[in-house]
C-alpha cells in the first residue's frame, strides 16, 4: 500500500503538531513548513472519522521512533509520478488521492 504518513490525533493535540508527528515516525523528516490543504472524512454514513490534510515542504532529517506495530519502506518519487499513480489507480488509498490531488490544486494557485 501506497500511502501518506497518517495517524490518530491525541487528546487535545492539534492537527499540524499530529502531522509534523507523524511524518517524522513514519520518514525519518520534519517539515520546515507544513501549509493545510483541507480535510476528509473517510468514510461518510459508516464513521465520523475526519482526517487533516497537509502538505510538508522543506523537509530536513529528524526522526522520531516508530510504534511499535509499523513496518514502513518510505519510498520517495517524484509529485508528478505520485499524481500520475494517484490518476491510473496504483495509490488505492483514499486520503492519499485525496492530499495528492488538493495538494495539485494548491500548488497551483
Amino acid at each position: 500500500m501506497v500511502e501518506v504518513p497518517a495517524g490518530i490525533l491525541r487528546p487535545g493535540e492539534d492537527p499540524s503538531a499530529a502531522a509534523q508527528r507523524e511524518l517524522r515516525e513514519e520518514t525519518g523528516c520534519r517539515a520546515g513548513r507544513l501549509d493545510r490543504l483541507g480535510g476528509i472524512y473517510t468514510a461518510p454514513g459508516m464513521s465520523t472519522e475526519y482526517i487533516h490534510l497537509f502538505l510538508a515542504r522543506d523537509l530536513t532529517p529528524d526522526r522520531l521512533a516508530m510504534d511499535d506495530d509499523e513496518t514502513i519502506e518510505v519510498l520517495t518519487v517524484p509529485f508528478d509520478r505520485a499524481l500520475s499513480w494517484a490518476r491510473d489507480g496504483t495509490i488505492q488509498d483514499g486520503k492519499t488521492v485525496s492530499a495528492l490531488l488538493l495538494a495539485q490544486a494548491f500548488l497551483s494557485e
